[in-house]
């Protein structure tokens, strides 16, 4: 039926000195992947379109309205971040700094929700609270107080990554404690609605029609079910 099914990434198609994959973003005919170091590009068979060296350490990437967003954690020499933002050939059209260091950043209804990191440091630490911030999404100003975030469990390093259906909001975390779902589900006011353990802590998003995931696992990218949510 044509729908896509994910692919393989191609061995010299990522930055070998960029570390794993920190996120994914999705359009109609692309996707976006984020290392430390670069961004790529891809059409949905895998053939890399577009590439650009960016700011170490760049992590999470979302798209929106034709844009895409990356949350930049400028670390350990600056303990502050940036988001910034590119067309869709990779080229960076703004960007603003931020007092914290941030990670995880997707966009609903023209706001940015953005990771960033643990209410008390040091975030490496297991913790229960994050920050979650809001931003419009063209100037790119912060239009909300910072939220104390806490869905019940121990992370570490606060928001990874963070991906929306288009109604909700899916916060992936690396886990502080052995058993623990991997997202955290809530709404645009920041409240948490459940959990779900779908998805991928190193990279994911919903594919434009929200009928599935696009999910990172050992260097593949693949098309899996939507999360089931467990509410709260």
């Amino acid at each position: 039926d044509g729908a896509p099914t994910g692919f393989d990434i191609p061995k010299d198609a990522l930055d070998p000195k960029g570390g794993h994959i920190q996120g994914i973003a999705v359009s109609a005919d692309a996707v976006y992947v984020s290392q430390m170091t670069q961004l790529t590009k891809f059409d949905w068979s895998g053939k890399v379109l577009a590439t650009n060296r960016v700011v170490s350490h760049t992590g999470d990437v979302a798209w929106w309205n034709g844009e895409l967003y990356t949350a930049v954690a400028v670390y350990p020499s600056r303990k502050e971040g940036k988001i910034q933002v590119f067309d869709k050939d990779l080229r960076l059209v703004r960007e603003t700094a931020i007092d914290r260091t941030i990670d995880g950043i997707t966009c609903l209804d023209g706001v940015l929700y953005v990771g960033m990191g643990a209410k008390t440091p040091p975030s490496n630490e297991p913790h229960r609270v994050n920050v979650l911030g809001r931003f419009d999404a063209k100037t790119l100003k912060e239009i909300a107080p910072r939220q104390d975030f806490d869905f019940g469990y121990k992370t570490k390093y606060g928001f990874q990554d963070i991906a929306t259906d288009g109604k909700l909001l899916y916060g992936a975390f690396y886990p502080g404690e052995k058993v623990m779902p991997c997202l955290a589900v809530f709404d645009k006011d920041g409240k948490v609605v459940g959990t779900a353990k779908a998805g991928s802590s190193t990279g994911f998003d919903f594919l434009p029609s929200r009928d599935g995931l696009l999910v990172q696992r050992g260097g593949k990218l693949r098309v899996t079910k939507l999360p089931q949510v467990e509410a709260r």
